[in-house]
């Protein structure tokens, strides 16, 4: 289907459900944010459990599996839930004639990667975290085999994106392909979220210079705000920012107090590990929040201490907002974000000892952190605005619909 047909480009977007995720919620944007006089979105996913379901646009069908199929139960059949929801989305693609189909996970893609071949439907994948971590930490059973499966369906696919230059090469060496298997593809803010990144930016020009004033800071009477957005994994290195916190308290007498906002699998082992280092009265577990730029402009200190990223959405928009920030110099996104640590400072991953150093580093001197960010603003602003990211994706949705009625 060319750009010039009588119709939109039909394009089905796939994932497992519309959950709180990062991944999750820039599928939400996408589906907001394609140009309707070139495309027509269509949403299949494969379980109920959708919290974010309410926010698809009225004019996007969606296609639950679970809905119409019933519970997806693995059995004694290795692969049958894989083959099961293969052959529904084939049938889909199929029936409504889709042009391309399009998803951004790896356990998703393998159903998608072998629907699109039985359906000759074009296919579009975008990578969006470490192969070496995220693959393996969900492949599962049968691991290899799935590793061999994505291979081939990379080599397959119309288009492969990866959401930034290090997890391009990353992702080509760990799955041995050729770079120019791969294209990048940086992720998006939304309009809607847009919008409420900029109210609170403007929240933040207000509070800017009382919030970078040094007096008093990290004392009883001012402590240091800090806050941290995302799902509560492993892979989000939380128990390092509370070792670290811990850290700056007992040896520095450095008060602190630090919001998060998130959920996820490893909350009673967060719990446990506050309780265990004492920080029952300085940690605050506020959940899944719809919309965290509130909580993020408050806060004098932004952290990501994360193991692993492809693109910190997080990471973004705090610097979107213009809340100082230190991140992990973790594989791969933050040190590309941050334009090698210029917008925010980096630390190692896993060491809550550069992280407390980093933390103190910052009550020092609020004041020459606040101007990165507020520099930062300015330049990620034009690099991630939905005009510019989404129309980035669409020529690749487009050009692997054209190439594929030549």
């Amino acid at each position: 289907m060319s750009q010039g047909s009588r119709r939109p480009i039909r394009v089905c977007c796939v994932i497992g459900a519309l959950t709180t995720g990062g991944s999750e919620r820039q599928m939400l944007g996408i589906l907001q944010q394609l140009d309707r006089n070139r495309f027509q979105p269509h949403l299949f996913t494969f379980y109920r459990d959708s919290p974010l379901v309410d926010e698809v646009p009225a004019d996007v069908p969606h296609f639950c599996y679970e809905q119409h199929g019933g519970p997806l139960r693995q059995g004694w059949v290795p692969g049958r839930i894989q083959r099961v929801l293969a052959q529904s989305l084939a049938e889909y693609c199929v029936q409504h004639q889709i042009d391309v189909v399009y998803d951004r996970t790896y356990h998703v893609s393998l159903v998608t990667g072998a629907a699109s071949r039985r359906s000759g439907t074009p296919y579009v994948n975008t990578v969006v975290e470490n192969p070496a971590i995220g693959f393996y930490s969900t492949a599962g059973l049968f691991g290899c085999l799935k590793y061999y499966q994505l291979r081939a369906i990379y080599r397959r696919a119309a288009k492969v994106l990866c959401v930034s230059q290090g997890l391009l090469r990353g992702t080509a060496d760990f799955f041995h392909l050729p770079k120019s298997t791969f294209s990048v593809c940086y992720n998006f803010v939304d309009s809607t979220r847009l919008a409420a990144i900029d109210a609170a930016a403007q929240h933040r020009l207000c509070l800017a210079n009382e919030l970078a004033s040094p007096a008093l800071l990290g004392q009883t009477r001012r402590p240091l705000k800090m806050v941290a957005v995302g799902r509560l994994h492993w892979q989000k290195g939380l128990d390092v920012l509370l070792q670290a916190m811990a850290k700056v308290r007992n040896e520095q007498e450095l008060f602190s107090q630090l919001t998060l906002v998130g959920d996820g699998p490893e909350l009673d082992k967060l719990r446990d590990l506050v309780r265990q280092l004492g920080l029952e009265a300085d940690v605050q577990f506020m959940g899944w929040q719809s919309e965290p730029a509130s909580f993020v402009s408050q806060a004098d200190l932004f952290i990501l201490p994360s193991l692993t990223e492809g693109l910190p959405n997080s990471l973004l928009e705090a610097l979107l907002i213009g809340t100082p920030a230190i991140a992990s110099d973790c594989n791969y996104g933050p040190s590309e974000l941050t334009d090698n640590g210029r917008w925010a400072t980096l630390v190692p991953p896993s060491d809550p000892a550069a992280l407390s150093q980093a933390i103190l580093a910052f009550v020092a001197d609020p004041a020459a952190a606040q101007q990165r960010a507020i520099a930062a603003r300015e330049v990620l602003l034009r690099r991630f605005q939905p005009e510019v990211g989404c129309r980035r994706l669409e020529e690749q949705l487009a050009d692997a619909a054209r190439k594929s009625s030549l």
